[in-house]
């Protein structure tokens, strides 16, 4: 993923760039991220997906490359 405010360039799994194309395409709630990834995926909508979701989330603010709502 490239930063063209920073300049940066950024690896991210599967799994984060999953989740930055849905912030992108709609941006949400981790909670409600974690109901659209779960459906789309087949995923359980569980702790652990929110707290990784919570946590990828907080990764992208800090990066610059998605920010928290208000």
């Amino acid at each position: 993923m490239y930063n063209s405010l920073s300049g940066q360039t950024h690896l991210l799994d599967g799994f984060s760039a999953a989740v930055l194309a849905e912030i992108e395409r709609a941006p949400a709630t981790v909670d409600a991220l974690a109901g659209r990834l779960a459906a789309a995926f087949g995923l359980a909508r569980d702790d652990r997906l929110v707290t990784r979701l919570a946590e990828a989330c907080e990764t992208f603010e800090r990066l610059g490359l998605a920010r928290g709502g208000p």
